[in-house]
């Protein structure tokens, strides 16, 4: 499950490069300077460790290591390739570790390889981001134990993205956890030896960031990280009712559905705007914000709506991003309410569609999870609201639903 190893990962990542900070791999036998037969102890993985430069290839190499005075030799491939440096960015999306497929289901097996080869090649990740993913990959396949990821974690923790391996990596174990530790088997579901995964090529697929194939179904699983999932934007909601005929002719008529079609029909400046206006329109024109766009938008035509905002009623010449964003913490505050719960469409555009997934990072390293439904939304009092992305001086991303 790995890439280059010995003397050929040794020329492409090692040779000529000098001394390198890193960290161990695997856990390994410390071998004397001078005698490589002769061990002297023993190191964990994720410990940090300090390659010697050499001008040849070493399989068993020369290193500083913690808890060792002075220099010693470790076998080369226990030693983690090296990455960037603390501080630099990358992506740790799944599109990113080369799973995504248009047409492609990966059975089990072949999406670990996957994966375990990308985290071993990518060199844009550090050394100490490699070792953990590549140890939390064999946690959930059941080849690494709780303690020995504990120990990684506690070596490696201060130089992990823990964030964004909340948010986007939690989206490459997903399917690993979900099969191996059958997560849905309080649903009622469990997955068999025989289930595909699938992975968009978009990495902001509406409602699904993986699925899973099984029997005959596909669950379509859309992760989320924290105390929140992504948004779904209107368009999507529309689309997902459209398919259903007396759902659709159900909500058509709503304040609901009416809002949704004017955000989704509109662009992310006006479509905030043009809601505000079908909702009170004693506080904004209907028939002027229908003809107002960003680049005609005039302070002058929305007076009424100005004069009675605190922020805006200060500005000397109110922009139209910042007559929109105060326009979605109008709609946002109105999802809350019963003018505009936005909890029940919701739930029927997407039921028996989606399972909601969170995975976030333990105090130990491992995984908590936690697996919702879309009837769970009710079931658990979950309330669906509108979240923007947006600030006064900018809107670039439309206004989308929120569990």
């Amino acid at each position: 499950m790995a890439g280059s190893r010995g003397a050929a990962s040794w020329a492409k990542r090692f040779q000529g490069r000098g001394d390198i900070e890193t960290v161990m791999k695997k856990d390994s036998k410390v071998y004397d300077l001078n005698n490589d037969s002769r061990v002297v102890g023993s190191t964990e993985a994720g410990t940090k460790v300090t390659y010697l430069a050499s001008d040849i290839y070493e399989p068993k190499s020369k290193v500083t290591l913690k808890g060792f005075d002075t220099p010693v030799r470790v076998t080369f491939d226990n030693i983690q390739k090296p990455g960037l440096r603390p501080g630099d960015l990358v992506s740790l999306k799944p599109q990113a570790f080369n799973i995504a497929s248009e047409t492609k289901r990966w059975t089990l097996s072949e999406y670990n390889k996957k994966v375990y080869n990308a985290i071993e090649s990518r060199e844009d990740l550090k050394s100490e981001v490699k070792s953990y993913l590549y140890c939390l990959m064999e946690y959930y396949n059941g080849d690494k134990s709780k303690k020995e990821l504990e120990s990684i974690y506690e070596n490696v923790k201060k130089e992990l993205p823990i964030n964004n391996i909340n948010k986007d990596f939690g989206e490459v174990i997903g399917p690993i956890g979900i099969i191996n530790r059958q997560l849905f088997s309080d649903k009622g579901i469990r997955f068999s030896s025989s289930s595909r995964i699938y992975v968009p090529p978009r990495p902001n697929e509406p409602l699904m960031d993986y699925g899973i194939e099984d029997k005959g179904t596909t669950y379509v699983i859309s992760a989320k990280s924290g105390k929140t999932t992504n948004t779904v934007k209107p368009q999507d909601i529309l689309g997902l009712l459209a398919k259903d005929e007396k759902k659709n002719r159900f909500w058509k008529n709503t304040n609901q559905y009416k809002i949704l079609n004017i955000l989704s029909r509109s662009t992310a400046v006006m479509g905030p705007i043009r809601a505000v206006a079908e909702l009170y329109p004693n506080l904004i024109d209907k028939k002027i914000a229908d003809k107002t766009e960003k680049n005609s938008f005039k302070a002058e035509n929305f007076l009424e709506f100005i004069s009675r905002n605190g922020f805006l009623s200060k500005q000397k010449n109110p922009t139209a991003t910042q007559v929109t964003y105060e326009c979605e913490k109008i709609i946002m505050e109105e999802s809350k309410t019963s003018k505009l719960d936005m909890t029940d469409i919701f739930k029927d555009a997407i039921e028996n569609k989606v399972i909601y997934v969170r995975f976030e990072i333990g105090r130990s390293g491992s995984g908590i999870w936690e697996v919702t439904m879309s009837d769970d939304i009710i079931t658990k009092g979950k309330k669906v609201s509108f979240r923007s992305k947006n600030s006064r001086n900018n809107a670039g991303d439309k206004l989308g639903l929120q569990p």
